[in-house]
């Protein structure tokens, strides 16, 4: 009698399941090109089983990895870590392999295989850069292969001034590639480049030579810098770089439509969220300097004074496993949630009463902040980088000091304590994004930079 068994990898970008006759054989495979927060898992799961002419009934075992996993957690027997199943299906089908490199699209992983074991692994830890969505967008737009994730590098360099003597553009944006403003440059194309991070600067760029050094290669090789908070800003400029070549320019979206009752009602049911929890939510890649550590002590703090709070956590990293460790260590299975990768904020955004931030690392001016607002969802934020620059308080949400748990909990439990006074912030989200961070607003600056900068490059 054979045996069947199932495996779903629900990916960022995309959902795959397959189906295996005595471990070996394929019955059925579906691949839809959409992942996580998404019907895509579904929709592939009931290709294969219409395929195979099976059921649910008839999988002796069902298997499910990726960044959305977790979502599956009443269907699948068990979840595994995409990084296990790498070393896992490389070692039966390349026993020979040691290396795996995996361009998913969040991230970037390279991993060491012994016997099909991941022995060891490392991960990009930017944003976008270098990961699979990235370049197949600018291999699809720029008619190049990917470059890679670094800001330079001399090869880089070349195929990017070919591309660019090819194309013959009028000004190059660059969002931290320097090799994209070298080459420009060398084409003498207007250089703009904006600067998104606002990391402690070391000490080799606070003195010189450092300084000197960083301030002749930035001011050199961009026409206009723009920094998209005043924290970015002040991170250039604690690097030397002049005021004067600076435009600061808050980040803006497009709005989020807040999603109907029913829908909502449907989330709530599957996050085991009950009539009267107050749910807290983060959206943020699973990092240390992303303050989740804080997020969840203030959730024990406020959990011990009997309150019903909930935590959603969206996103992924490679705290994961850290920040689970520690959410058992402090008893609050119960009370939190790891969605992973969610493509569509909407429904989790509707979902939410307050949203969180506690960065202490780097922060400029967060989307998922200013997308909550659009909906009228207030956020309670550290002081830390761009924050206070989004978030007035007392006004849209609240700020408390960075690191400190106890005034997170407190500033939580004050908008839980006060129903009107969480409402009123709500509307005035909505009017302080219409006001300041649309994305036409956003647009229109962006616009206005590559006017001023083509005009005195006449």
């Amino acid at each position: 009698m054979s045996i069947y068994t199932l495996g779903i990898d629900i990916g960022s970008t995309a959902s795959k399941c397959i189906m295996l006759e005595d471990g070996k054989e394929i019955v059925a495979k579906s691949l839809i090109d959409v992942g996580a927060g998404t019907s895509g898992p579904q929709r592939a799961i009931d290709e294969v089983l219409a395929e195979s002419g099976k059921t649910r009934e008839d999988m002796a075992f069902i298997l499910a990895t990726g960044y959305g996993r977790n979502s599956l957690e009443e269907f699948a027997d068990s979840q595994m870590s995409e990084l296990s199943c790498h070393g896992k299906g490389a070692g039966f089908l390349f026993p020979e392999v040691r290396t795996v490199i995996d361009i998913g699209g969040q991230d970037v992983k390279v991993m060491r295989v012994e016997n099909g074991v991941m022995t060891n692994f490392q991960m990009n830890d930017k944003c976008a850069a270098g990961t699979g969505r990235f370049l197949d967008v600018m291999a699809r737009v720029l008619e190049v292969d990917g470059i890679a994730d670094r800001s330079f590098d001399r090869g880089d360099v070349k195929t990017l001034k070919g591309l660019i003597a090819w194309e013959r553009p009028d000004l190059i944006h660059t969002h931290g590639c320097l090799s994209g403003r070298i080459a420009a440059k060398g084409q003498r194309v207007p250089v703009v480049y904006s600067r998104h991070s606002a990391f402690p600067v070391p000490a080799k760029l606070r003195y010189p030579p450092g300084r000197w050094v960083n301030k002749l290669i930035n001011e050199h090789y961009a026409d206009r810098i723009i920094a998209v908070s005043p924290a970015a800003a002040k991170n250039l400029t604690d690097g030397g770089i002049s005021e004067k070549k600076i435009t600061v320019m808050m980040n803006g979206v497009a709005p989020v439509a807040r999603r109907p009752r029913e829908e909502t009602d449907k989330l709530r049911a599957q996050w085991d969220l009950r009539e009267g929890d107050f749910v807290l939510g983060i959206l943020a890649r699973l990092e240390d300097y992303k303050g989740h550590m804080d997020i969840l002590q203030a959730l024990a703090d406020l959990r011990k004074e009997g309150r019903p709070v909930k935590l959603l956590i969206a996103g992924v990293g490679p705290y994961e496993e850290t920040l689970r460790a520690e959410t058992a260590r402090l008893g609050l299975e119960d009370s939190v949630r790891f969605l992973g990768f969610v493509s569509d904020v909407a429904p989790l955004l509707s979902v939410l009463d307050l949203q969180l931030n506690a960065s202490y690392g780097t922060e400029t001016s967060s989307l998922s902040i200013l997308e909550g607002m659009s909906m009228g969802l207030p956020a309670v934020v550290s002081d830390y980088g761009g924050n206070p620059w989004l978030v007035d308080d007392g006004e849209d949400g609240l700020v408390f000091p960075t690191r400190n748990a106890a005034a997170l909990a407190k500033a939580i439990a004050r908008l839980m304590d006060s129903p009107q006074e969480l409402e009123q912030m709500g509307r005035r989200a909505v009017e302080i994004y219409r006001a300041r961070f649309t994305g036409e607003i956003f647009a229109k600056k962006i616009e206005d930079v590559y006017l001023n900068v083509l005009k005195g490059a006449q």
